[in-house]
């Protein structure tokens, strides 16, 4: 929700551009608007930009150019950063009393506060700059949005009456200008003061009033869904909370709301498990425990464990009332047998049919096991592999690397004393000769485990890597991408590296393309990686082919690390391959 009040906030930044200097203006619009295809690369183009800004003693582009790196380095997760930077564009736009720049500072600081650094009482002194005398100057818009905020606020302090203040004051302003999203978010707030503070009739009201408001705000529709849920639950309404449960399952792909959904299904596992449920309560517990297995606490992990116990001891009963029952028929059909062959024959085709069906079952759990053995063991190969190429590449460097130091050392030594009895060209030569094994086996030991990927990481080992490719190679290399966490798995990490690694060297060995694009795009778990070069192609179908040991081995990493790979190429038009990774492991 605070994700929301943000977006409408930065929706006020653009209103503003009277600068005389509007090629810079633009060009810092231009920066921001392209951090979703790099934050740190937007971040740093801003960060030059408002170099520029400060030469020409712009204050107004000054002041822009601050709350951009703000608002860049709260997404990218540095919030002392963001913080340090609202305030200095609120500074300036102090200065030149620009009211609207004012506003749209203090509010994201405001809200950094509050929500992201988790300090809502010095959020609350920070909202004191606006209101009430900057506050009376504003648009009925921006003191909706305002309010909103605000009341968020004082809800996260439990200050339920001037959240209810703020709620009022905003949704007066909302009313006058018809706009339904804010109409929408404060009867949200209305509907959490209302849970809060046990009035659950009246939540019911508030948040059925903002799901009128939000029918076409995915997003919004989706929280509003998530708090209804939630008060259901708490009026232990089961018929209607079932039908929003379902609801929020079916719409839920519009955005993220993992951390509601967790929370919504322990309430309903909660809920049944008080009125002694155990299927639903089961049902509930499972979906909490499996959504985030490692923020499930150990009181919930014993009762999954109680609940599959009693479903196991239920079905097992069932189990043995039912060949009980099957023995009584039995014994019936021993008598109906002795009667008539009819029913006997019909009997021998029933037994028949369930041998050849469990047969079936038994193949296919053949089959399940042999493919099981055959990811296991092309599991163990790869990370065999990378032990191997750890290993050589110590080897290369520790030993080898030494002992050729070591001649070096030794031939200076007697060059030193024999430096005026014979002409020393040889020596000169072997000691050339030994540098040159030396930059080798650095060189191999390097590509073997390159030293930045296994001490900075993935980013630094790919850029690391572009950037011997530019310098040596002439072709253009771009790469593009999220933050990604500090450090992945070690094995996703390794793989990762060595599919583009060989790609890359596929390019530059067959491919006589002038260009190379890598993007990286994070989302929640997901990695997604497009490769493209601008070559001569080749056919997608050799990825199939075992002889070809560069792209089946591609296949191969990315099976090990459960990922999928798409490739379309074709001649003389490139290829464009993408690889989706669906869960990143960090470390």
């Amino acid at each position: 929700m605070i994700k929301k009040i943000s977006t409408f906030i930065l929706s006020t930044i653009w209103l503003i551009s009277y600068s005389q200097n509007d090629s810079l203006n633009n060009k810092l619009t231009e920066a921001y608007l392209n951090i979703d295809s790099g934050f740190t690369y937007s971040k740093n183009k801003i960060e030059s930009l408002r170099i520029e800004t400060y030469s020409l003693r712009d204050t107004y582009l000054m002041s822009r150019s601050e709350l951009l790196l703000g608002l860049s380095y709260k997404r990218l997760g540095l919030l002392d950063s963001a913080a340090l930077h609202f305030n200095n564009s609120e500074k300036f736009a102090l200065d030149i009393n620009d009211t609207v720049r004012i506003f749209s500072a203090t509010t994201n600081l405001m809200i950094l506060e509050s929500f992201s650094m988790e300090s809502p009482m010095k959020g609350l002194e920070t909202s004191q700059q606006i209101y009430p005398d900057i506050y009376l100057a504003l648009s009925n818009s921006d003191k909706a949005l305002f309010d909103n905020a605000l009341a968020g606020t004082y809800i996260k302090l439990h200050q339920f009456p001037e959240a209810l203040e703020a709620i009022n004051r905003g949704l007066k302003c909302a009313f006058i200008i018809n706009d339904s999203i804010q109409l929408q978010n404060l009867n949200q707030k209305l509907g959490d003061v209302a849970l809060l503070t046990g009035e659950y009739n009246s939540a019911l009201k508030s948040v059925n009033t903002a799901l009128e408001y939000g029918v076409n705000d995915c997003e919004g529709k989706m929280y509003s869904l998530l708090l209804k849920a939630r008060i259901l639950a708490k009026m232990k309404n089961l018929a209607e909370l079932e039908k929003v449960v379902s609801k929020i399952h079916r719409d839920k792909s519009c955005s993220n709301f993992q951390d509601e959904m967790l929370d919504l299904n322990y309430q309903m596992y909660e809920i049944y498990n008080s009125i002694n449920n155990s299927d639903s309560a089961l049902k509930y517990a499972i979906l909490y425990q499996t959504q985030f297995q490692e923020t499930v606490d150990e009181n919930t992990q014993n009762a999954v464990h109680h609940y599959r116990e009693l479903y196991e001891s239920e079905r097992k009963q069932k189990e043995i009332e039912e060949l009980t029952h099957e023995a009584e028929i039995a014994e019936q059909k021993k008598l109906i047998y002795q009667i008539t062959a009819i029913f006997s024959l019909i009997s021998g085709l029933i037994i028949i049919l369930l041998l050849y069906l469990n047969s079936k079952k038994k193949q296919a759990q053949i089959e399940s096991l042999e493919k099981e053995k055959e990811v296991s063991s092309l599991q163990t190969m790869l990370f065999a592999q990378e032990e191997e190429r750890q290993r050589i590449a110590r080897d290369l460097h520790d030993s080898i690397g030494a002992l050729l130091s070591a001649a070096k050392l030794h031939i200076s030594n007697i060059e030193s004393e024999i430096k005026k009895l014979a002409d020393l060209d040889f020596l000169k030569n072997t000691e050339n000769i030994i540098d040159h094994a030396s930059q080798e086996v650095r060189r191999v030991a390097h590509d073997m485990m390159p030293g930045v990927l296994m001490k900075l990481g993935l980013e630094e080992g790919l850029e690391d890597f572009f950037d011997k490719i530019r310098s040596t190679q002439n072709i253009t290399v771009s790469f593009v991408y999220d933050e990604l966490p500090k450090r992945l798995n070690n094995k996703q990490e390794i793989m990762i590296f060595r599919m583009i690694q060989e790609l890359t060297n596929n390019t530059l060995k067959h491919a006589n393309a002038s260009e190379i694009k890598l993007m990286m795009k994070l989302n929640g778990q997901k990695l997604t990686i497009n490769y493209k070069d601008d070559g001569k192609g080749f056919d997608p179908k050799l990825i199939e082919d075992e002889t070809n040991f560069g792209l089946s081995g591609l296949k191969s990493r990315a099976k090990y690390i459960g990922a999928t790979i798409d490739i379309e190429s074709n001649p003389n038009q490139g290829v464009h391959l993408q690889i989706i990774i669906p869960k990143i492991k960090t470390v």
